[in-house]
């Protein structure tokens, strides 16, 4: 009787399932976007998977600021004029980029939500 109370309250991890998600998220080829979340939800928990929906999410979301910034750059650095003409581009993109990022992500949490 008590033991199961405490299994209740302590659950023990099921390894074979455990096993399986460290493989699916540590693997050498694994990228945070491609993370079965359902997995996640199911052993952990909704609050840790949708973390690691957001981390996924945003990791993916950060390469496109990453190679913009890297070209723009590249001209400032190219033409040594750090007041460049080609800096408000720049701040238009992260401002578009912020808001569709985000309208994406209530979107993928609403998908996440409703699996």
């Amino acid at each position: 009787m008590h033991h199961n109370k405490i299994l209740a309250i302590f659950p023990l991890h099921d390894r074979a399932v455990l096993d399986r998600i460290q493989e699916n998220i540590m693997g050498w080829t694994s990228v945070p976007w491609t993370v079965s979340y359902y997995d996640l939800k199911e052993y952990f928990g909704e609050k840790i998977a949708l973390y690691n929906v957001f981390v996924g999410h945003y990791s993916m979301w950060l390469i496109i600021p990453a190679v913009v910034g890297f070209i723009f750059q590249m001209v400032v650095w190219g033409t040594l004029d750090f007041s460049s003409p080609v800096l408000p581009f720049f701040s238009l993109m992260i401002t578009t980029w912020g808001m569709v990022k985000l309208i994406k992500f209530l979107y993928d949490c609403f998908y996440f939500c409703n699996c």
